[in-house]
């Protein structure tokens, strides 16, 4: 599937993943905001923050929560940290979560995920931290990436990631075929 058609409209298993995160977060924030009232909420892989048919993304969907946070009788204050590496894409995030960011809500950074993790972990130091790692089809992540994440000194840190099965079962599949026949898809 070509990126110009995957931002038309989200497709099924994207609705999923934002229902997923949308009754996953207040939750998290609640139970470990109990514990520490600043929270961070990262979206690795955010995209343009909305589809072409304005139906919300995830970053724009993650910035309805903090308000709510907020509000509650023990305040919590989540903050949001989206990661967009395609130029495009970025630029729209940008112009659609520019009030959040005006409020310092949300932070904007362009590049890829993997390089930028250190960046992100500076950013939230000790803090608590989901994150939400859901890429765009097959991408050059790799657990090195992950495990700055995981060595955290914050044990209260969550990873809710998307592996895509096909894809990875795609590349095995080619990895298999030039080992069995060398040459044949060089």
């Amino acid at each position: 599937m070509k990126s110009t058609s995957f931002f038309e409209s989200p497709k099924s298993w994207s609705k999923r993943k934002h229902r997923l995160l949308g009754k996953y977060l207040p939750p998290f924030s609640a139970k470990v905001g109990s514990k520490s009232p600043l929270i961070y909420c990262v979206d690795g892989f955010a995209g343009k923050a909305k589809y072409d048919d304005n139906q919300p993304g995830s970053p724009l969907l993650i910035a309805q929560i903090p308000d709510k946070c907020a509000a509650w009788q023990k305040p919590v204050y989540l903050k949001l940290i989206n990661v967009e590496d395609d130029l495009t894409n970025y630029s729209s995030l940008r112009h659609i979560t520019q009030s959040w960011e005006t409020k310092g809500v949300i932070t904007n950074l362009q590049g890829e995920f993997g390089d930028l993790v250190p960046t992100v972990i500076s950013q939230i130091r000790t803090a608590p931290a989901l994150f939400f790692i859901d890429p765009f089809g097959p991408t050059s992540v790799k657990f090195a990436h992950l495990r700055p994440i995981l060595e955290r000194s914050q044990r209260a840190t969550e990873l809710i990631i998307n592996f895509d099965a096909d894809g990875l079962r795609r590349i095995g599949d080619t990895m298999h075929s030039r080992a069995v026949v060398p040459g044949l898809l060089t």
